[in-house]
């Protein structure tokens, strides 16, 4: 029963996959989205990390004492879970009328002055990731400064994508988004900040071009992509643990990585899912036959996260932290170890059936919230950027950690978007064309269309500034800047507590 139940599980990864997809093909929600990756992390610690104990029969460390009528419930658990995160997802009644509340706007700065934005966005990244030292502003500094260093990488993307083949934008975007990985990397032992940044130039180059395309056209460049940042996220994997409490920085990181790294070990752990889905099938059985539930402590610890323990000595510990005791695990460091009990684990032990289904309406009442708010303004860069400046935290929430990896969301989304309407302000971006025509009178909406058809006048920040005050041979519109084929010429370039650790919290 319980390899029947490990199949179904694969088949339940594959039907995921089947629905993504479709939904893509028939244009009903984007390929890059919150869903995506929320599911993609499902899959990956919740399902196939589930499925291979249950095949293999084997549970080192957390036995599972019933695995056929173990597995049962969790497959009942998992069908559940998913079946209300997509009705919610698809049919939230009042998602779509709240999206349309958040603010957007029209700002449409021309690609040099994108380049300024993501240059000054690693600087103020550096500065909040190492300059801020002030114990519980650090902390939330640093998670400020690795969802700035995302966006940096995402502007970067923005840029790139839709002129691959210029090698000036080629070089400047490379090095935009190596040096937003070295500012994540540095001092860090998790991969989240990583996975971050690599996804945010996925998002941004998707969003800024390959939307807009055929997806024959874009497939094979997003995969790519993609296989570039999985085998570099694979090969700090295999790493990472030998770098643990050591605060390297991206040249020792290179250094190790070039010598000690193993490839096909890191994808084993990767692909593994940190034995997530067989911990998960462990909760549905030590609660709450062994242990009390948690009554919703997963959500309520998202609350608490910025609450230091000097200030609240009694604050409860999350499952994370608890497991290795309710395990009685040996030969551990009790203290540092965190372990991911999943997202179903971790609503199981907050009280059963019923928190697993609030979970699910929750996660996918936001996650369609998050992408709606994303739909009504695909082409601004400032909603979509911080939406998409922490996707690292919203795949691993199917780990586990719900309430810190939420709040770590949340406040990236929250301080990368109040930080870029800051930016827009200050480095004073222009309106669209569209929304500025839209805007003025009918007679100044003729003047300025007239004007355009004749070569004479256009978008300001396209035609007459440069980096260094250069000036456009020849009049250009935004339509013709946006090709993906447009050349860009160098001279058209426009514009003991440690205070960044999360666990003394």
């Amino acid at each position: 029963m319980d390899k029947g139940v490990s199949v179904f599980l694969i088949l339940v990864a594959f039907a995921i996959g089947s629905k993504i997809a479709v939904d893509v093909v028939r244009k009903r929600t984007e390929l890059v989205s919150i869903r995506t990756f929320f599911m993609i992390g499902f899959i990956l610690f919740q399902c196939t990390s589930a499925a291979i104990p249950l095949w293999t029969n084997y549970y080192p460390r957390y036995p599972i004492n019933d695995p056929a009528g173990t597995g049962l419930r969790y497959a009942g658990l998992v069908s559940m879970f998913l079946l209300l995160f997509f009705v919610s997802y698809d049919k939230g009644p009042f998602v779509r009328k709240l999206a349309a509340k958040l603010p957007n706007s029209s700002l449409s700065p021309g690609v040099g002055k994108q380049l300024g934005l993501a240059a000054v966005l690693v600087v103020i990244a550096v500065a909040l990731r190492f300059g801020v030292m002030i114990p519980l502003i650090g902390i939330l500094a640093n998670f400020a400064g690795l969802g700035i260093a995302s966006v940096a990488a995402g502007v970067a993307g923005w840029i790139w994508a839709p002129r691959l083949l210029n090698p000036v934008v080629a070089m400047i975007a490379g090095a935009v988004i190596l040096a937003a990985l070295a500012v994540t990397i540095t001092g860090t032992f998790g991969r989240r900040g990583l996975v971050s940044v690599c996804a945010c130039t996925v998002w941004g180059m998707y969003y800024s071009h390959f939307r807009t395309i055929a997806k024959v056209k874009y497939m094979p460049t997003l995969g790519v992509v993609t296989v570039a940042g999985t085998l570099f996220l694979a090969l700090f994997s295999s790493v990472r643990a030998e770098a643990q409490n050591k605060n390297f920085g991206p040249v020792e990181y290179v250094k190790l990585m070039a010598t000690r790294a193993d490839l096909r070990e890191g994808m084993a752990l990767l692909a593994g899912g940190q034995e997530t889905g067989h911990i998960s099938l462990w909760l549905t059985e030590e609660f709450p036959e062994r242990t009390e539930y948690e009554n919703l402590l997963g959500l309520a610890y998202g609350f608490m996260v910025p609450i230091p323990r000097g200030w609240w000595e009694e604050k409860p510990m999350p499952i994370s932290k608890r497991i290795p005791h309710i395990a009685n695990l040996r030969k551990v460091d009790l203290v540092t170890l965190t372990i991911g009990p999943g997202v179903i684990g971790t609503a199981w032990a907050d009280g059963g059936w019923w928190p697993v289904a609030l979970y699910a309406l929750i996660f996918g009442l936001s996650a369609r919230l998050l992408d709606q708010w994303v739909a009504n303004g695909p082409t601004n860069l400032f909603v979509v950027l911080p939406v998409g400046s922490a996707v690292g935290q919203v795949l691993a929430i199917p780990r586990g950690e719900v309430g810190l990896f939420a709040f770590m969301y949340v406040f990236s989304l929250i301080s990368t978007w109040i930080m870029m309407t800051i930016l827009a302000k200050v480095l004073r971006f222009e309106r669209s064309p569209s929304a500025a025509l839209a805007a003025a009178p009918v007679a100044a909406v003729a003047h300025a269309t007239a004007l355009d058809a004749h070569g004479v006048e256009g978008d300001e920040d396209f035609e007459h500034h440069g980096a260094a005050g250069a000036v456009w041979d020849e009049p250009q519109d935004v339509q013709e800047w946006n090709e993906p084929d447009q050349r860009l010429d160098w001279a058209e370039l426009d514009d003991a507590h440690n205070p960044h650790d999360w666990s003394s919290l």
